[in-house]
């Protein structure tokens, strides 16, 4: 997915917006010693990958052990699979230590926008 302006806009908005709500006694998960840079966004708004570290991405295998993964991500590096669409809404979860979602606690749908538009 390609960073547009507008969702660099939206994505600092909601981590500016939502930084006070979230539980500042996290710790950072341990893949993130490989990222020392990120940890200071990490400590500041809960998540690494914010602002200048923002990187809009779908997580299909978050701690995926199967041995043929390698030859996935290489041959999916030959030839990057590409996703499109827009952005419908937002929301808000509970997540587990490797950021993956558990609980979703709340969906704020764009007004205008049909599900699944």
């Amino acid at each position: 997915m390609d960073r547009s302006a507008e969702l660099q806009r939206l994505a600092d908005l909601v981590t500016v917006t939502a930084e006070p709500l979230r539980d500042h006694d996290v710790k950072a998960p341990t893949w993130m010693s490989a990222y020392p840079a990120k940890l200071p966004a990490f400590e500041r708004y809960g998540s690494p990958n914010v602002f200048m570290q923002f990187d809009p991405h779908l997580t299909l295998l978050a701690n995926e052990t199967n041995p043929k993964l390698a030859d996935f991500v290489a041959s999916a590096a030959a030839t990057p699979p590409r996703a499109s669409g827009t952005v419908e809404g937002i929301g808000m979860a509970v997540v587990d230590e490797n950021g993956q979602i558990v609980k979703t606690l709340a969906e704020y749908r764009f007004a205008g926008l049909p599900r699944g538009h």
